[in-house]
């Protein structure tokens, strides 16, 4: 038997005006289960050409993706040609999706810093 994770996927939107509570949404999904997943540290080189693709570890198909960079990089789902950029010079940032992918891409154009990623790719069992 596989190794199985369950998660429960929760989250709240409040907006303020004034320091006043004009809205508050919590939102829940059903405890989800997940057969597939992963977690590594990776360390860009600097001055990246191409973007590089992540080994999914074992992930046939991702459905949740979340990674976290020290630094600016480019990140791609699926195919490298669509990058979007993670974090703002010089710092990083954090990007989560939920869509169902096959690959990923990172890219370090700094010509003088390493990154590193921490990512966490998992599936969505049916």
């Amino acid at each position: 038997m596989a190794d199985v994770t369950k998660v429960e996927v929760a989250s709240r939107l409040r907006l303020f005006r004034d320091n006043k509570v004009v809205y508050d949404q919590p939102f829940s999904m059903a405890a989800t289960t997940y057969v597939e997943h992963t977690a590594d540290r990776v360390i860009l080189a600097t001055n990246m050409a191409v973007p590089q693709e992540y080994n999914l570890g074992g992930v046939g198909t991702g459905k949740y993706f979340m990674a976290t960079s020290d630094g600016p990089i480019l990140v791609a789902l699926d195919n490298s040609a669509n990058t979007w950029t993670l974090g703002i010079a010089p710092d990083g940032g954090v990007v989560t999706a939920i869509s169902a992918f096959t690959h990923v891409y990172f890219q370090n154009q700094s010509t003088t810093n390493t990154v590193t990623v921490d990512v966490v790719v998992s599936d969505k069992s049916a």
